[in-house]
């Protein structure tokens, strides 16, 4: 990954870290793998079970909904990790032709 790329992601993954954790009880399960995912950052291993782990662990409501635009006012640092995180996924992904 990289380094510009693996930095934002840190700077997105705190904020959103913050943001969730003063609503613990709903987005628990979110937490535990943004954990996860740090640790992967820590050691410079991101695989791509992580990275969907951490996909399907976002609640639905932070996922686009009509053009391109998140749902809800709130959660804004997380909705910015997830936008990070689909991009990163989406560009690992083999083009088709």
């Amino acid at each position: 990954m990289q380094t510009t790329t693996h930095e934002k992601l840190r700077s997105l993954l705190a904020s959103a870290r913050i943001e969730l954790q003063t609503e613990a009880d709903e987005y628990d399960g979110l937490l535990n793998q943004l954990e996860l995912l740090q640790g992967s950052l820590d050691a410079n291993e991101i695989s791509e079970e992580r990275l969907s782990a951490v996909m399907r662990a976002f609640p639905a409501k932070l996922r686009p909904m009509r053009a391109g635009a998140p749902a809800g006012e709130g959660l804004k640092e997380t909705r910015k990790l997830w936008e990070q995180l689909n991009h990163i996924i989406q560009s690992r992904q083999p083009r088709k032709t």
